[in-house]
């Protein structure tokens, strides 16, 4: 049976490279036991100084369309008050999505800059509400063949009063669907509602207009371009990376070493912090 009691003291003595009485050597499994212990301790600590004379950057991917905020902006809070972490890599390959999901990740990732430096490297293309995103970044990097603007906002309704079905016994059919609502504007954008008139669609139209001001506007101030030229660069046209990086949308054209060397060096300027980098993948999505 084992002495707890003695192990304890085993381990604690190795560790401090304390000379043990001859009898423990009575216990040849025990001090095997023990001096594993203490090789682990010691990987531990050197594991430590290690890290401790490293740069921590967080490599956050967005790969997919842009619907739901709720884990990539829990994971950004984690990472902005995250002490060890020392900067952020956004790699970004994603055509956008709605303008909710896409407003509060985008003002996260501008509550992260504060604090910590980042930067974004694009992959294939970042366009729409991944741009609205993009643009709280410190730095922008892409290549020349990616994808990036389509500043712009899409409103599609359609309208579907009879729908298909299929029985219990088997038989098909269609089924006529009628929608009650207490206002005509509450069924505007329902499928099964009538038909918008001119009105109607007026006020969508103006509706849909009031959110694109809300987005270039936002990406004006963010990437320090004039508002008033915004039909240069924010009428929904794609551009490639050379072309982005002529109107402002982007800083460089890059590959992801240059983003990785680019964030270190805005870490070192702004946090004193310099050293070999450690790679962080996060897992977070957003469709």
């Amino acid at each position: 049976m084992i002495n707890f009691g003695s192990l304890r003291m085993i381990i604690l003595a190795l560790a401090l490279s304390v000379t043990l009485p001859a009898d423990v050597w009575a216990y040849p499994s025990l001090m095997r036991f023990a001096r594993t212990v203490k090789n682990l301790l010691l990987k531990k600590k050197v594991d430590q100084v290690v890290h401790r004379n490293a740069v921590h950057i967080a490599v956050v991917p967005i790969r997919s369309g842009i619907y739901d905020e709720t884990s990539l902006v829990k994971k950004l809070y984690e990472l902005r008050t995250d002490d060890s972490i020392h900067g952020i890599l956004l790699w970004v390959s994603s055509p956008g999505g709605a303008p909710g999901p896409s407003w509060l990740i985008s003002q996260e990732i501008a509550a992260c800059k504060k604090k910590k430096p980042v930067v974004v490297i694009i992959g294939d293309g970042c366009t729409s509400g991944a741009f609205l995103v993009a643009a709280q970044a410190d730095y922008i990097i892409a290549p020349s063949l990616s994808e990036v603007g389509s500043i712009g906002v899409l409103y599609t309704v359609r309208k579907n009063k009879v729908e298909k079905f299929k029985g219990v016994d088997g038989t098909k059919g269609d089924a006529t669907i009628e929608v009650i609502a207490s206002s005509p504007n509450k069924v505007v954008t329902n499928p099964y509602g009538p038909s918008m008139n001119d009105e109607q669609r007026a006020a969508l139209a103006q509706h849909t207009y009031h959110l694109y001001e809300l987005f270039y506007q936002e990406v004006a101030r963010a990437r320090k371009l004039d508002p008033e030229k915004h039909l240069e660069w924010a009428d929904a046209q794609v551009f490639s990376g050379d072309r982005a990086l002529a109107l402002g949308l982007i800083d460089s054209i890059g590959s992801y070493s240059d983003a990785i060397e680019k964030l270190l060096e805005l870490i070192k300027e702004r946090l004193q912090v310099e050293g070999e980098p450690v790679l962080i993948p996060i897992e977070a999505s957003c469709d």
